[in-house]
């Protein structure tokens, strides 16, 4: 059965190398300019959204001194997060743990923050209205299909480019 609940096995590598950073990054960044605190406190990450006009590489070279990774994506989204863990590793450990065959999953997205998840060497699909950044970047990825339509349609054309439409009955939906 499938429920929601946090995987404790994947969560605690997450939290012991977080260290309650939160606090500390707002800390460190609160007189940083070119930033701006997202309104949302997630527990493992800190949100910002960035001008490209007014971030300092200063301002990046802190976050990672202080020992986290940070992603740009969207020309205006800055997230911190632990070293080492994004979506495609975090993913790859959850396969693991669960001891799930790598072909049964393909990743989807549309932004750099998804990038890691294409990385993985997972079947993936990036969608017609990707971030041009994410598209530049994966082109050179024999895993990735690049869908021409946006969105869920960009996900149904990739998952018949990946012979797997017939998993949720959707043969006549690009037709």
């Amino acid at each position: 059965m499938v429920d929601f609940n946090p995987v404790e096995q994947l969560q605690m590598p997450i939290i012991q190398k977080w260290k309650n950073g939160n606090l500390l990054l707002k800390n460190l960044l609160s007189n940083e300019v070119g930033i701006q605190l997202q309104p949302i406190n997630p527990p493992y990450r800190v949100a910002y959204y960035y001008d490209s006009g007014y971030l300092r590489d200063e301002t990046l070279q802190k976050i990672v001194d202080a020992g986290f990774d940070f992603i740009l994506s969207c020309d205006m989204y800055l997230d911190i997060v632990p070293k080492g863990v994004n979506k495609g590793s975090t993913l790859l450990n959850l396969l693991e743990l669960l001891n799930l065959n790598h072909e049964s999953v393909i990743t989807c997205g549309d932004s750099l923050n998804d990038l890691s998840l294409f990385q993985t060497g997972l079947n993936s699909i990036a969608v017609g209205n990707s971030e041009p950044k994410l598209i530049d970047e994966v082109k050179t990825l024999p895993n990735v299909f690049q869908s021409k339509n946006p969105g869920l349609y960009g996900i149904i054309e990739g998952l018949d480019f990946y012979n797997k439409k017939e998993l949720f009955h959707l043969d006549s939906c690009l037709n």
